[in-house]
Order: C-alpha cells, then sequence, then structure tokens
C-alpha cells in the first residue's frame, strides 16, 4: 500500500471550495483546518459576523458532531470495564420501562435502537431538560432494537444519563472530566456564552427569535438542555486536538482518550445489512454505514479514504474526518442550518492534496 502525506501546497482548492460557500452566501462564516498527528498543517477562516472577520479560534456550534466525542466517553466506560456495549441498558438505568428491555448502548450507538427522535420539536414549548430526558426513557420504540436503521440525536439522553448514573456526576461534568479536560478542550462546551470568547451565531435556524434578548433566552435554554445528541459548541483547534487522539492510537500529550484496541472498536462498521428505510418508499432503503457513533465515510465511494475512516457531520455545516491510515484530520466549521452536506466537498477537495510520501 503507497504511505500518503499532505502536500501544503495543493490545499489551496479546499480552502477556495469552502470560501466560495461563504462567498455565495451559503454561510457567513466558515473555518477550515486541515490537520495530521503532528499538528495543524493549515486553518483558514472566511466570512465576517457583527460587522468583524471570523477569527479560526471563534466557537461555533457542533451540532450533530457533539455525538462522537459523547460516543467517546460511552467507549471509556466499555473500555473501563464499567459496561458493557451488547448489554440491555436496563441493567444499568433500571428505570428504564419493558418496552426498553432489548435496547443496548452500542444500538443507540448504530441509531439502531428504535427510540422516537424528537428532540427539535420541543423548542417552542421550551421542555426542561428532565422532560427530555423522560420522553427519552418512555415513548415507544418505533422499530425492534437491531432490526432497522434510524437516526436519532434523542436517544443520546439516555446515554447522557448513563454517564451520569455511573460516574455519580451530571453528564456535563462526566464529559468534561473523560474527555474534554484530558485533551485540553477548553473552549468546548454546551453552552455558547461560556466560557468566556467569541462566538459565531447560527443563520437559518428554526424558530429563533429575532429579538437579542429572546435569541439569548433560547441560547441560554439550550445550554440548559446539554444535548448529547448536537448541543456542544467548539473551535476548530479543540476539534484538531480531538482528531489527533485518535490518530495517535487513542492517546494525545499523555493523556488517553482511549486504548488502541477501542479505537479500532469504535470505528469499526455495524450497521452493514441494516438498512435506513426510504423517507417516501420510493426511493431504494439506504446502507447507512455507521460505526459506534460514527459514520464511515468510504462505504459509498464518495470520499477517497481508507477503511480506517471515521466522521460525522452537523447539520450546522460542521464535519470532522479522522483517517488513521493517511495521517490525516479535517474539520469543517460553518454556522447555516441545513448545509451538512457542503462540507462533504470540501473533505473530498482535501484528499486532491495527498500524495506519495
Amino acid at each position: 500500500m503507497t504511505t500518503l502525506r499532505i502536500d501544503p501546497d495543493r490545499l489551496q482548492p479546499a480552502f477556495d471550495a469552502l470560501a466560495s460557500r461563504v462567498g455565495s452566501g451559503r454561510a457567513s462564516a466558515a473555518v477550515l483546518a486541515v490537520a495530521t498527528s503532528e499538528g495543524v498543517v493549515r486553518t483558514e477562516a472566511f466570512g465576517t459576523v457583527r460587522g468583524r472577520p471570523v477569527d479560526v479560534a471563534d466557537r461555533f456550534l457542533l451540532a450533530s458532531v457533539t455525538k462522537p466525542i459523547v460516543a467517546t466517553a460511552v467507549v471509556q466506560l466499555a473500555a473501563g470495564g464499567r459496561i458493557s456495549l451488547a448489554e440491555p441498558l436496563r441493567t444499568y438505568l433500571p428505570d428504564l420501562p419493558e418496552g426498553h428491555a432489548a435496547v443496548t448502548a452500542g444500538h443507540i450507538l448504530t441509531h439502531t435502537s428504535g427510540i422516537p427522535d424528537d428532540v427539535f420539536g420541543e423548542w417552542a414549548e421550551r421542555a426542561p431538560r428532565d422532560e427530555m430526558v423522560r420522553r427519552a426513557f418512555t415513548r415507544p420504540l418505533d422499530f425492534y432494537p437491531g432490526s432497522r436503521y434510524g437516526y436519532c440525536s434523542t436517544s443520546f439522553y439516555v446515554l447522557g444519563e448513563l454517564l451520569a448514573r455511573i460516574d455519580g456526576i451530571p453528564f456535563e461534568e462526566s464529559l468534561r472530566r473523560r474527555v474534554l479536560a484530558p485533551m485540553r478542550m477548553g473552549s468546548t462546551s454546551f453552552s455558547a456564552l461560556e466560557p468566556a470568547g467569541r462566538w459565531i451565531p447560527l443563520d437559518g435556524l428554526p424558530q429563533v427569535p429575532s429579538a437579542p434578548a429572546d435569541a439569548l433566552a433560547m441560547l441560554e435554554y439550550m445550554a440548559s438542555l446539554a444535548m448529547p445528541g448536537g448541543g456542544l459548541w467548539s473551535t476548530a483547534g479543540d476539534l484538531v486536538r480531538f482528531a489527533r487522539a485518535y490518530l495517535h492510537g487513542g492517546s494525545l500529550d499523555g493523556a488517553r482518550l482511549l486504548p488502541p484496541a477501542f479505537v479500532d472498536l469504535i470505528g469499526r462498521e455495524r450497521t452493514r445489512g441494516i438498512l435506513e428505510p426510504s423517507v417516501d418508499g420510493l426511493a431504494p432503503d439506504r446502507d447507512p454505514h455507521y460505526a459506534l457513533g460514527w459514520g464511515k465515510p468510504g462505504g459509498d465511494g464518495d470520499v477517497p479514504c481508507s477503511d480506517m475512516a471515521i466522521e460525522h457531520g452537523g447539520i450546522s455545516g460542521t464535519r470532522l474526518f479522522i483517517d488513521p491510515a493517511t495521517d490525516l484530520a479535517v474539520v469543517v466549521l460553518a454556522n447555516r442550518w441545513d448545509v451538512a452536506e457542503t462540507s462533504r466537498s470540501v473533505v473530498v477537495a482535501v484528499h486532491s492534496a495527498l500524495v506519495p510520501a
């Protein structure tokens, strides 16, 4: 197999691609960072927000890129012998109802649990986090666990409760201790306003009020939910550190994120043969190509990568791509609701800079 490396001089088309997205109005702010296990190769910010240029250190809503960060903490529990990913979650969460008796952490991490997804439908009524957790625990399943694929953010509330109860501390603190603090991801939290610093508002978010005071109240409400399936805010630099740990076999600067065997475990495709039914019943059922909290970008052949590659995108235009075989990590941050697929084209463009070592 030919060993590849990044040629920095050939990265310009990828950065131009993201710049054109901002220039065309698809997003008002974006950041692209390309890194290897040794550090950042190149990073650049695009756009102007609130009358100032966007900076590479600005914080963006990660949306569903939150999921692999939470998944890493859950798989840590398995690596430490605290849980089995194949054991029914009622072993650890006895208040789950009988109807959830077959649901495992592995099912939730692969979106095959059957738990209904309604996380965004509750914003108008301002349901508190406890109510969101209750609904994730109690609503009847859409299908028997493991029989189908159905992408679900609500189910990650169950994983948040799992972390909280096993560690004996609030979910947010568990995630901080297990992932954010060891990786020195000090700009990553569930609040746009904390830690203090510059953050990028999200354009086009449904139900966001226009009045500044009401918009601030919405941000505070989102922070109170600490959505394990999509609520983290972060920077390109923090995500690069997280990605580099995966490129280093699970550790970075002396801090262990996962043992090497569990880095392999978390990135192994799990949904082969389990299809996602077509929404309209007309298109063919889709093969989701999903691992434990990570997508497998090479499954459809639309991203030139190895079998080891993992990625996740977010509806805000974010994407985190990691390929240990080519020692490559790509971080795309953007701030426009529902532009997730444009970030994948930027990742594809980065691959044009891979050359024989």
